[in-house]
């Protein structure tokens, strides 16, 4: 779905809340879809993602305590970040998503920041200005695979080190996307491999430590969903609807897989691992 829509979109966000109230939600979140429900369909998308954000701040510091009362039955949102919030709320009152990679966090995460340069950086980091990925002085990015060099997640050594899911994951039974943002901390020495000539090491998941959600990134989402939701809110309501229509332009358009596409391939990094 696209949100370019203002009458779909504004539909759709009535029908969460009130699915969301039936499920009676996190006070927390529900208060993010209250403040930002405007008529402009660009605060709309935004109010989607704030809302998610929310719920993993809340996950953070609580990992296991449920985001509602009971799941929200009966509703699936059009657009893939409704569909995302509404699995997020579901997921940890269930606990039973089955992802390949899961981790299991018994304590509150510490760190909560995540750099407001995020999706740029990843392009530098992730070797999209030169085609290797890079780190900066006194930082390294780092990629964490599963045993078979599968990578899983990139922790960036540009800006602050935010790490970036590139395939789904579970922490304690809630999925999440790739796309997803987390913070992350390992345990012990780093036992690791340098991908040469990558200014990157690899690592096995099974070094972290810890693993807290922060927000969805931008390549979370499908193209025609990413500019709406991550606009500034001050342009947003000041654009009239040719400018809304023509917005789509306006975002870096990369999908998760388009953004790895310079990251050594899984048969590469077995070979050194093993």
């Amino acid at each position: 779905m696209s949100f370019a829509t203002e009458e779909s979109y504004a539909e759709e966000l009535g029908e969460f809340r009130e699915a969301a109230v039936v499920a009676e939600i996190s006070p927390e979140i529900l208060k993010m879809i209250d403040n930002f429900a405007t008529p402009d369909v660009h605060v709309k998308g935004s109010t989607l993602l704030n809302a998610y954000s929310s719920g993993c701040t809340k996950l953070a510091r609580n990992p296991l305590e449920p985001l509602a009362e009971r799941p929200i039955e009966g509703y699936v949102p059009d657009s893939r970040l409704g569909r995302y919030l509404v699995n997020l709320i579901n997921d940890s009152v269930e606990r039973d998503s089955d992802a390949d990679t899961a981790f299991t966090v018994e304590w509150p995460s510490k760190s909560h920041l995540v750099c407001s340069e995020t999706e740029t950086n990843l392009l530098s980091a992730m070797g999209h200005r030169g085609g290797l990925v890079t780190s900066e002085v006194g930082k390294l990015s780092v990629l964490y695979c599963t045993d078979e060099g599968e990578p899983v997640l990139f922790k960036k050594g540009v800006g602050v080190s935010s790490t970036i899911s590139l395939r789904e994951i579970s922490i304690n039974g809630i999925a999440y996307p790739p796309g997803m943002l987390f913070s992350l901390h390992q345990r012990g020495l780093p036992n690791s491999v340098n991908m040469a000539p990558h200014r990157m090491a690899v690592r096995p998941t099974s070094l972290i430590r810890s693993i807290a959600p922060l927000r969805l990134s931008e390549f979370a989402l499908p193209k025609e969903e990413q500019s709406p939701a991550f606009m500034p809110d001050d342009e947003r309501m000041i654009m009239d609807d040719e400018e809304r229509a023509a917005d789509v332009s306006r975002t870096m358009q990369m999908t998760v897989d388009e953004l790895a596409i310079h990251l050594p391939k899984p048969e590469e990094i077995a070979a050194v691992i093993k």
